[in-house]
Order: C-alpha cells, then sequence, then structure tokens
C-alpha cells in the first residue's frame, strides 16, 4: 500500500514488475536515492533539534553500510527504540571507509564495517559473514548459468567500486590470482554501479541478500566479513553495550562480556 502511495503521488511505477524478484525501475532508483539522502537530513535535524534534552536523554551514534540498513531497521531498531524509551538514536547510512573515518573522529559511536578497514584504534566482535553474487544484464548468457567461477569472466570488463569498503577489499582478495582479468575501478558506491551491468557493459558484483535480478552466485564463494566496532580508547556505555548485544542477539550470537 505504501509503495502503491509513492507511485500514485510520482505518476509512474518505482517497481519494475516483470521481474519475478524484488526490483527497482529507474524513476524508483532514484526515489531511493533521495529518500536516503532526506532520511539523512532528517536525522541530522533530529540531533541538532535534541541537543537541548541530550543530558536527560543518552544519545546513540551508529553508522550503517546502505545494503544492511534495511534489515536492522525492521528487526533490531523497533524492538530496542521500544525498551530504551529514553535513549536518542541517530542513525546514519554511510559508505564502510566514512564509517571508519567517523568513528576515529569521535562522530559516531558505533558501527559496522568490513573487518579489513579495521585498525588498532578500533575495538570489533564479529558480526555477519557477506556473500556476493556476479550481477550481469538481463541478455548475458551467463546470466543464465547456475554458477560463475573467475575463469568464466576473462573475457568480461569487471566493475568494482574504487571507493573502499567490504565489497572492494573481498573483490580484490578473491580476484587477486586470476591475471588475464580486465578489473576497472570505478570512483562510485557499488549499488551506483550496477548499472553499467544492466547496460551490457560489463559485470559487477553485489551482496546476495540484496541482489537485483540476473545475479548469478560465484564458486568459489565470494565472501565479507562484517564486524560492530567501537573506539578500543574509550570504555563502552550501558546503553552503547546493550545495543551491540541486541545486534548479536539477533543474528544468534553471543553477547559480549561485561
Amino acid at each position: 500500500m505504501s509503495i502503491k502511495r509513492l507511485e500514485n503521488e510520482f505518476g509512474e511505477n518505482i517497481i519494475d514488475r516483470r521481474s519475478k524478484t524484488f526490483a527497482l525501475t529507474e524513476k524508483g532508483e532514484a526515489l531511493l536515492n533521495w529518500a536516503t539522502v532526506i532520511h539523512n537530513d532528517v536525522t541530522n535535524m533530529r540531533s541538532e533539534l535534541n541537543t537541548i534534552t541530550r543530558e536527560a536523554r543518552e544519545l546513540l551514534r551508529i553508522a550503517l553500510p546502505v545494503p544492511l540498513c534495511p534489515e536492522v531497521f525492521a528487526r533490531v531498531i523497533p524492538e530496542f527504540t521500544y525498551t530504551h524509551a529514553n535513549a536518542t538514536l541517530n542513525i546514519m547510512q554511510e559508505g564502510h571507509m566514512a564509517i571508519v573515518t567517523k568513528l576515529l573522529s569521535h562522530k559516531i559511536d558505533i558501527g559496522i564495517v568490513c573487518k579489513d578497514l579495521t585498525n588498532a584504534m578500533l575495538s570489533y566482535v564479529p558480526y555477519k559473514s557477506v556473500e556476493y553474487c556476479a550481477v550481469f544484464s538481463r541478455d548475458h548468457p551467463l546470466s543464465k548459468c547456475e554458477y560463475i567461477t573467475p575463469e568464466l569472466l576473462s573475457k568480461e570488463n569487471i566493475y568494482v567500486s574504487g571507493i573502499q569498503n567490504t565489497m572492494t577489499v573481498a573483490i580484490k582478495e578473491y580476484l587477486s590470482g586470476y591475471d588475464n582479468l580486465k578489473i576497472n575501478f570505478v570512483n562510485a558506491y557499488p549499488d551506483s554501479i550496477t548499472a553499467l551491468a544492466y547496460d551490457g557493459n560489463g559485470v559487477v558484483f553485489f551482496p546476495k541478500h540484496a541482489s537485483p535480478p540476473n545475479s548469478v552466485p560465484l564458486n568459489p564463494p565470494l565472501c565479507g566479513e562484517l564486524v560492530i566496532a567501537w573506539r578500543k580508547e574509550e570504555p563502552l556505555s550501558a546503553l552503547q553495550q546493550e545495543f551491540i548485544n541486541a545486534m548479536l542477539i539477533e543474528r544468534g550470537l553471543n553477547k559480549l562480556n561485561n
């Protein structure tokens, strides 16, 4: 019903209903990008407006990589905010390198990032392994394969985000032993370069849990490890530890020790 209201308001389909799996149209992608910007602006506005009351309400600043946001918002945030009514959550959607930078500069308290981007100034706990698929255009012959091996990509243009994140690190390591592959680094986030695959210009990689149509698993699997990170120099507050534990419990993992 919410999507239908959006389509009525903007006068055009935002979901590609010809696809067997969930897919956004070009207008839907644009709407999603604007919605992300608006969400971040509203979050920052609320943070500024709540300055006066922060002494009474503990502020928790969290940053999540964009592909992970839907599941965290759907599963963890509603229950946590219900059980912690006196806390204010400031949640941002960022790229992995930006999250690390904001952790180190004290702009956020907790972030979910690629394990490979952590350093000696951060403490972290394992959170999730993310598997990636290869994404092609609809009529690409490889889109009909059961799985893709690196050898099958020898004649393809492979596009990888040049912005440091878990995908960039994992893909570099995965393809490092194949000298004949044509790898092109693009100064854009992974969700932006999928258009290159849609247009038939080559292949890109995208998280399996959020993969668009025409995506094929890789063999051997391509995976990246995500961790929940915080600054090592500062002990976690009770609220910060409770949020981390809520994230871990939701995934069936052990809680942090006090």
